[in-house]
């Protein structure tokens, strides 16, 4: 099936597995791809014993997976073949790397592993991202 634009999420958690299990299920024109770096998660996510709890969920999830909802460890692919991204991990301290940052920031700055990539550079990342994704609504 040919999907009009692929949607990432970055994070596996009460907020972007739900959220993106209801956009997979209310928009079947798009591909909707869950990104984590942890396996098991993922592994949770395509069983019958989903990581969180939510009434009506496991049958969303279900319903979607069959069609346009998919679950990845493969974090720089998926954000390279990405129209939309977003981003819903803990938010990092001040000073700290978060990995998920680090994952978009290598992707669009080519920046190597031992780089510090935080939230302070997001600014110029939306920057970026504007320019490799022209048609996408980027905030930060």
């Amino acid at each position: 099936m040919e999907f009009k634009k692929n949607i990432l999420c970055i994070g596996a958690g009460y907020v972007g597995g739900p959220t993106m299990a209801m956009i997979a299920l209310k928009c079947p024109q798009y591909r909707v791809t869950v990104v984590v770096i942890n396996e098991q998660r993922i592994r949770e996510w395509q069983s019958e014993n989903l990581p969180i709890y939510e009434p009506g969920l496991y049958e969303v999830v279900k319903e979607a997976g069959k069609r346009n909802l998919f679950f990845s460890t493969e974090v720089d692919r998926n954000i390279k073949e990405a129209d939309i991204i977003f981003v819903s991990v803990n938010t990092p301290e001040v000073g700290e790397t978060s990995p998920p940052f680090r994952s978009i920031g290598e992707s669009i700055t080519g920046a190597e592993e031992d780089d510090d990539v935080c939230e302070e550079q997001l600014p110029t990342f939306s920057w970026r991202l504007r320019r490799i994704f022209p048609n996408s609504l980027i905030s930060h």
